[in-house]
C-alpha cells in the first residue's frame, strides 16, 4: 500500500503539468469600450458578472458625449453612423466570421430589419445593441388638474385633439402639446400615421399628395386654429428665450403632451436638470395607421483593436442583455421579463408597441428621403409661424423638389 501511494506522489505532478496543458488559461486581455455617457453606470453594473464568465478579460469603460472614441476596441455606433456609410469612415472589423460560430445572432433573433442597418456590401460591422422609438410624454400633474383622463393603449388623433384643448388654459400658460424642436419629427410622423409620405417608391417628393396635405392641415390647425400648441413667438412670449423656449416650457411643467424618443424619459439626458412633475409616456396617437419613428445603435469593434477575440466576447455579452435606456434589439430580449424589470412594466410595453409599428430611421432611409426632408422640416416650420396656406406652401415645395 505504501508503495501504491508512493508511485502515485511521484506520478502526481505529471498529472497536474498534463492537465494544465489540456485546460491552460487564457491569457489576460484588457479591452476599452466606448459607450454613451448615459449608459455608463448601466454596462458597469454588467462587468461582475462578465468578469465571472471571462476571468482573464478587464474591460475598461470610457463614456462619450458626441462620438465614440476610435481608440475604442469596441465602440457604441449611433444610428447616424449609417448614413453614407463605408469601411473607411466606420473603421470597423466585419464581424461574418463571429457571427458565423454563434447560434442567436440569425436576422429572425432581432427585430426585422436592425442587423440589416449595419450590413456594407454583404458584411456585418455591428450588432444592434438597442432601438429608440419616438413615444408620447404627459404630464401627469396637468391631466390630474385638468381632469382629464390619461391616454390610453389605441388612443386617437380625436382623443389627442380632446385632451390637448381640455388642458389649455391661457390664463395659467398651460398648453396641451408642443413639438420639441426645429425639426419637425412629429408633423412627419403624423403624415404617415394619416396614409401620406414625404416620397415615393422611386424617392420622389409627394408634398402634394392629398392625404399628405391633409395630415399637415391638421398638424397647422394645432397651432393655428385650435391653438392647443404654441408658436415659436407664443412659446419665447411664454416660456422666455434662454435655451429651447418649448423645452423650458416641458421643464417648466407647462405643457401636456409632447413626442420625443423613448430615451429622453425623465429629461436628465436631454434637459438641464431631470423632470420634476410626474410623467407617464404612451405610444403616439393612431389615425389611419399605428406608426412612429425609430432610432437604433449598434456594437462593433475597431479594426485597429489589438484584442478582437476579447472585443467579440463582450458584444456577444451584452448583445444577449436587455437595455436600459433603449427598447432591446432583440425580440427575446424585448419580451422578457427581464427587460420589464428594469425598466417597468409600462415603459416595456410602450417601447414595444411603438418599435412594432416603427420606421427605423438609417442611412438609408435618409438616403430615400434626400432633400425631401430638409425641404419638408422648412416648410412645416413656416406653416407654424406665419399665416400661410396650406395647399399653397405644399405646392411651392413640391416644385422645389423637383427643380433640386
Amino acid at each position: 500500500m505504501k508503495r501504491l501511494i508512493l508511485i502515485f506522489l511521484l506520478l502526481f505532478p505529471l498529472v497536474l503539468s498534463g492537465c494544465a496543458s489540456l485546460f491552460s488559461t487564457a491569457e489576460p486581455v484588457t479591452i476599452t469600450f466606448s459607450c454613451p455617457a448615459p449608459d455608463q453606470a448601466y454596462y458597469e453594473s454588467l462587468l461582475p458578472e462578465f468578469k465571472n464568465e471571462h476571468p482573464n478579460i478587464t474591460v475598461t469603460i470610457t463614456p462619450f458625449t458626441d462620438n465614440p472614441s476610435r481608440e475604442a476596441d469596441v465602440m457604441i455606433l449611433p444610428w447616424m453612423y449609417t448614413i453614407g456609410l463605408d469601411e473607411s469612415r466606420l473603421n470597423a472589423l466585419p464581424l461574418d466570421a463571429y457571427l458565423s460560430k454563434e447560434k442567436d445572432f440569425t436576422s429572425d433573433a432581432f427585430y426585422p430589419g436592425a442587423l440589416d442597418a449595419f450590413r456594407l456590401a454583404g458584411k456585418q460591422f455591428a450588432v444592434p445593441t438597442g432601438i429608440d422609438p419616438w413615444v408620447m410624454y404627459y404630464n401627469k400633474n396637468l391631466f390630474d388638474t385638468y381632469g382629464v383622463p390619461y391616454p390610453q393603449p389605441g388612443w386617437t388623433w380625436s382623443d389627442f385633439l380632446a385632451y390637448a384643448e381640455a388642458l389649455r388654459d391661457p390664463e395659467e400658460k398651460t398648453w396641451g402639446y408642443t413639438h420639441e424642436s426645429a425639426q419637425y419629427i412629429d408633423a412627419m410622423i403624423f403624415v404617415y400615421q394619416h396614409g401620406g409620405k414625404l416620397v415615393d417608391a422611386s424617392g420622389n417628393p409627394t408634398f402634394t399628395d392629398p392625404l399628405t396635405i391633409e395630415a399637415i392641415q391638421w398638424y397647422i390647425d394645432l397651432f393655428r386654429e385650435f391653438e392647443v400648441a404654441p408658436t415659436r413667438s407664443q412659446a419665447l412670449n411664454d416660456f422666455g428665450a434662454t435655451g429651447a423656449p418649448a423645452l423650458r416650457g416641458i421643464a417648466m411643467g407647462k405643457i401636456g403632451m409632447f413626442m420625443m424618443a423613448l430615451s429622453a424619459r425623465g429629461g436628465k439626458d436631454f434637459f438641464p436638470t431631470e423632470w420634476t412633475f410626474p410623467w407617464g409616456v404612451i405610444e403616439p396617437p393612431r389615425d389611419s395607421f399605428p406608426f412612429t419613428l425609430a432610432f437604433f445603435e449598434g456594437a462593433a469593434i475597431s479594426k485597429d483593436s489589438t484584442n478582437p477575440d476579447a472585443a467579440w466576447e463582450w458584444i456577444a455579452f451584452i448583445s444577449r442583455k436587455p437595455h436600459n435606456r433603449l427598447v432591446p434589439a432583440r425580440l427575446a430580449l424585448a419580451e422578457s421579463p427581464a427587460y420589464a424589470r428594469l425598466v417597468g412594466e409600462d415603459i416595456a410595453r410602450v417601447g414595444r408597441e411603438a418599435v412594432n409599428s416603427a420606421m427605423f430611421v438609417s442611412g438609408k432611409t435618409v438616403t430615400e428621403l434626400g432633400q425631401s426632408i430638409d425641404l419638408f422640416f422648412e416648410t412645416v416650420d413656416a406653416l407654424v409661424n406665419r399665416d400661410l396656406d396650406v395647399s399653397e406652401e405644399l405646392q411651392k415645395a413640391q416644385q422645389q423638389a423637383e427643380n433640386r
